[in-house]
């Protein structure tokens, strides 16, 4: 059992490493400037888009805050905390824990199967 708990621990590893390597891959082959742009558009979008909260009337679920700046600092953690749950969930998607463990599965059930069979 405890070979069966290091095999699945190995496979979650190495998928997260070649996980890795596929983002630093992606990432990297654009080239710096295109890269600087794309990050500061990016910050730029999140700057809009919590300017444009905070310019919008209140509604419900929103936190109600007479001084403007503290109202966009609000906005802002909420576009903050948007952008990581997205990212976040596109990793998890990407991740896809159901094939890992089916794919880790495959060679510990070809070994049992082969030793009932043998038996």
């Amino acid at each position: 059992a405890d070979v069966v708990g290091v095999w699945f621990i190995a496979a979650l590893l190495l998928r997260q490493r070649e996980q890795d390597k596929e983002v630093r891959r992606r990432r990297e082959a654009l080239p710096r400037s295109c890269r600087v742009r794309r990050d500061w558009a990016a910050i730029a979008a999140a700057v809009r888009l919590a300017s444009m909260s905070a310019a919008m009337p209140e509604r419900r679920g929103c936190v109600a805050v007479s001084r403007p700046l503290a109202r966009w600092e609000e906005c802002w953690r909420r576009v903050s905390e948007a952008r990581a749950a997205r990212k976040d969930y596109f990793r998890r998607v990407d991740f896809n824990l159901t094939a890992l463990m089916t794919r880790a599965c495959g060679p510990l059930m070809m070994i049992v199967v082969v030793a009932l069979v043998s038996f």
